[in-house]
């Protein structure tokens, strides 16, 4: 067993769309990793090993995950559990503006929960991501700066046509989310892992998955 007490975690990704670094942090870590064993007897017996994490997303909003490793697997297989609480989404552009070259103009998230199944080659699984006001710009990939008549245009057509608002709409229910994600083997894991997060984000929000 390992425990680690009031720590924090920088993750930076330099974009190859942008040449930029998207940049999340998280501070305030507490964790707890069960069953971290290579001997082969104690694996075969008991053959799960468990973290347990919370944290303060961004600085700004609670953050609870536990991931699962099964260490019989021959693929890498593991789950990844969690939720994150109420968070100004405009916080992301950390990530969003260097890795995607668009900005979140506005929105709030009330609730984001995440439950995925991912191995070597592949993600999938649902998620609940609950927001309101929900905004975006369009980036110009060059200098991320919005000023381009058809960047303007761009995003007005996003926010007009592709985007859902809110989640949920009126009186329905909350849409869920669908994660399926190719890994991409020249990347770490922890891009693995905020991909596959995106991906259930943007099917959530998006009405059409070409954004």
């Amino acid at each position: 067993t390992v425990i680690v007490r009031n720590s924090s975690v920088h993750y930076e990704e330099l974009s190859e769309i942008t040449n930029k670094k998207g940049v999340v942090f998280f501070s305030g870590l507490n964790a707890e990793f069960y069953n971290i064993t290579n001997d082969s007897l104690s694996y075969q017996q008991n053959s799960k090993t468990k973290l347990r994490v919370s944290a303060m997303f961004m600085g700004k909003a609670r953050l609870d995950a536990d991931l699962t490793f099964n260490l019989l697997s021959k693929n890498g297989d593991h789950s990844l559990k969690g939720s994150i609480g109420q968070f100004e989404l405009t916080q992301l552009n950390s990530i969003f503006i260097p890795l995607k070259a668009f900005s979140i103009r506005s929105g709030y998230m009330n609730k984001l929960a995440i439950d995925i199944r991912l191995n070597d080659n592949v993600s999938d699984g649902k998620i609940t991501f609950l927001y309101t006001d929900l905004k975006i710009d369009k980036l110009n990939k060059e200098d991320l700066k919005r000023q381009a008549f058809d960047n303007i245009i761009k995003s007005l057509l996003a926010n007009t046509f592709l985007l859902h608002k809110s989640n949920p709409t009126g009186t329905n229910d909350p849409r869920i989310g669908f994660i399926h994600f190719q890994r991409e083997k020249d990347k770490s894991i922890y891009n693995f892992w905020l991909k596959s997060i995106l991906e259930g984000m943007k099917s959530t929000a998006s009405k059409s998955q070409k954004m």
